[in-house]
């Protein structure tokens, strides 16, 4: 949709949106310069250090970034700076390198290898309305919650914050109540 382009980019989220909560960012990149979450320049071996002193990460595109593509995970267990430096070459420009949120035990119970999210569809005049929410978790091995990568998705009652019985794609019995679902509700941002 063209009127979400201009928010897009991940690697512009802290500017756009200071006030939301966001994952911790590590590293960015911008047209191919890296810089600090709060756009310092950054020389690619500064950029190296600073991911690899991390346990764990995730790296993805800053724009053009739906449906879980180009999305990698990085385990200090299991990977090297080398894979790091792969995954930067692989990703040329435009990614971010985050932290790996933990979640709620509620949503990690739908699915607990990939980070589950609620998306609140909202409206915004003089007050906020909520039109609809979905639950969105992994499958099998994913570690993303993308319906095209495999995932699956849940419609939630906007009144009750109860899971519909059936998830799209998997049909899976879900039968789960989002908790402090009143909560979400008025913490939607309608400019989100």
């Amino acid at each position: 949709m063209f009127f979400r382009r201009p928010y897009e980019d991940k690697c512009m989220h802290h500017m756009l949106f200071p006030n939301v909560c966001r994952p911790r960012t590590i590293v960015k990149n911008v047209a191919g310069q890296f810089y600090t979450d709060k756009l310092e320049p950054l020389t690619p071996n500064q950029a190296l250090n600073l991911s690899g002193n991390e346990q764990s990460f995730i790296i993805k595109p800053s724009v053009d970034s739906g449906t879980g593509r180009l999305i990698k995970f990085y385990d200090k267990n299991k990977n090297s700076k080398d894979d790091i430096k792969k995954m930067f070459t692989e990703l040329k420009a435009n990614f971010v390198v985050q932290e790996i949120v933990q979640q709620h035990p509620v949503l990690g119970s739908l699915h607990e290898s990939s980070l589950n999210t609620v998306r609140i569809l909202s409206f915004f005049e003089g007050e906020v309305y909520i039109l609809s929410a979905i639950v969105r978790m992994g499958a099998g091995n994913a570690r993303v919650d993308n319906v095209s990568s495999g995932g699956m998705q849940c419609g939630i009652d906007v009144t009750t914050g109860q899971c519909h019985t059936l998830a799209c794609t998997k049909k899976k019995r879900l039968g789960k109540k989002i908790t402090r679902w009143r909560s979400f509700c008025r913490n939607s941002n309608p400019s989100v």
